[in-house]
């Protein structure tokens, strides 16, 4: 049965596509620009021509090639565009493809920026900056996006006239956690993404929230699990322990709360599906399995997306990775931008749009 399956795989996956439209990570010549920031293993990944991350048959397979190892680190590769869609015989799954369609047609001088997301949030952030240069952008930021561009705005605020954050873990993710623990499947490859991968990459330790209150008793009462200390890891069986240090450093790097940006603001904010808000400590170890829920897009919890600063809110109940397909969604980013245009102040205090 498994030989039949695999060989059914096989051919189909001759229709297996995942096109990807913005590896030359070039703005266009306008003097005022759109541009797409995704999130969080939201751009495609290569070595020379080779697409290490992620093409299609890669998914569908356990998979041989990690993205880091302990003694090595991370994989060397260069980032290429935004995730779009893939295609496999008749399973579709569009990441950004029908975002940027669309923003090619209503968004004045879109584009998109592609990064290694794996490395540190401070150095994506500089090279959004550079992709910018001397233009003035409204920028789209998904996810950990939303995090690169809070710190790119304290190097370059002054030409983002407006941010769109759509689904940003502002005080950091609790559901990351696990992922430290026992990785991160892709469909089925589990080598990608494994628990050591993740341990050589700046962003998921960036993705934690900053404080170390994210945890709950077997009760399910707050309790504090000082996971900034490095000596509290030493009761744990960690998959890579010779990269603790610089990964706490990591972390550490994050600001507890961001500044207003110089810009307007908007938040896409998701809510009506059950998301991961604390991790559930039991003895020395964790239920993994069992963590506190609350609401959220299913990734990014509800008061996580909630900016720390004035912002127009827009609800939205799709999940996390559909956020910018909803149209309802995609409607309120075009107003907000176009209204943009003429505006010369972030608004006083939030209203909300959209679906409620």
């Amino acid at each position: 049965m498994k030989l039949r399956a695999a060989a059914l795989f096989l051919s189909l996956c001759s229709a297996c596509t995942a096109t990807d439209q913005y590896r030359a990570r070039r703005a266009p010549e306008l003097e005022r620009i759109t541009v797409l920031v995704p999130g969080y293993r939201g751009s495609f990944l290569y070595a020379g021509e080779q697409r290490v991350y992620l093409s299609p048959g890669d998914a569908f397979t356990r998979g041989d090639v990690s993205l880091g190892t302990c003694e090595a680190g991370r994989l060397p590769l260069e980032a290429g565009g935004p995730m779009s869609k893939f295609t496999v015989a008749f399973y579709v799954m569009d990441v950004y493809d029908g975002f940027m369609a669309w923003g090619r047609e209503a968004l004045p001088g879109f584009t998109a920026f592609g990064y290694d997301w794996r490395q540190d949030l401070t150095q994506s952030a500089r090279e959004l900056c550079d992709f910018i240069g001397t233009r003035r952008a409204h920028v789209v930021a998904h996810s950990m996006g939303g995090l690169v561009t809070l710190l790119a705005a304290q190097q370059c605020g002054a030409q983002l006239d407006s941010i769109t954050f759509a689904g940003v873990p502002f005080r950091g993710s609790p559901g990351a956690f696990d992922d430290l623990f026992v990785g991160t499947p892709t469909v089925r490859n589990t080598a990608l993404l494994s628990a050591e991968a993740l341990w050589t990459f700046s962003s998921t330790w960036q993705l934690l929230p900053r404080t170390d209150d994210f945890f709950v008793d077997d009760a399910g009462a707050p309790v504090t699990v000082p996971i900034s200390d490095a000596a509290t890891w030493s009761a744990w069986a960690l998959p890579c322990p010779s990269r603790l240090h610089e990964r706490l450093a990591d972390r550490a790097k994050l600001p507890l709360t961001f500044d207003a940006p110089h810009g307007r603001a908007q938040a896409v904010i998701g809510r009506g599906r059950a998301t991961v808000s604390a991790i559930r400590r039991q003895g020395e170890l964790f239920d993994f399995a069992a963590p506190l829920k609350a609401d959220g897009d299913g990734t990014v919890l509800t008061s996580n997306a909630t900016p720390p600063f004035p912002a127009e809110a827009v609800f939205t109940e799709v999940d996390h990775v559909a956020l910018l397909n909803d149209p309802a969604v995609r409607q309120a980013i075009a107003a907000f931008i176009v209204s943009g245009e003429t505006a010369a102040a972030p608004p006083e205090s939030p209203r909300e749009t959209g679906p409620r």
